[in-house]
């Protein structure tokens, strides 16, 4: 049994090495590898005191990656973290850490003026307005900035 718990575990490090994961990740991907529920807590607990798995470290990592790559807004990044069952502090925490207010106006911006650019043949502005703003919402951004920035950008777009 012993054997088998360290050949789980050897998976799960190789597993939280590729990239950072959360601790409900690791769980589950314990649990698909055979791992009953407690043994698979104490392979959690083994690999959080061998800093192969770091929940801050994930968060941090979840905020960059989704707020840089995919141009995410806070909204639906937090929604992903509540998925992955981390607590609401560290999620705000990372949010006002890892994204500066300017750096999040100018990404909004710059997808709702790629958006309304996108949206030209449609010659109601109201319309194209209407269209950008859900798909801004759609990516996470908070209604109020959206409108912030679509009023500031006014004719620009």
């Amino acid at each position: 049994m012993y054997i088998v718990f360290e050949n789980i575990l050897q998976k799960l490090s190789a597993y939280c090495a590729y990239r950072e994961r959360s601790v409900q990740e690791v769980y589950r991907k314990a649990l698909d590898l055979g791992c009953l529920p407690p043994s698979a807590a104490k392979a959690v607990e083994i690999l959080t005191e061998q800093g192969f798995l770091n929940e801050e470290r994930f968060v941090r990592s979840v905020v960059k990656g989704k707020f840089s790559n995919n141009k995410w807004g806070r909204r639906k990044i937090r929604m992903y973290l509540k998925k992955q069952k981390i607590a609401d502090a560290l999620i705000e925490e990372a949010l006002r850490s890892e994204i500066s207010e300017r750096e999040y106006k100018a990404v909004l911006g710059k997808l709702l003026a790629q958006k309304m650019q996108a949206l030209q043949k449609e010659e109601n502005i109201h319309i194209r307005k209407r269209k950008a703003m859900a798909f801004a919402a759609s990516k996470g951004f908070e209604p109020q900035l959206i409108l912030s920035v679509l009023a500031s950008a006014g004719s620009d777009l």
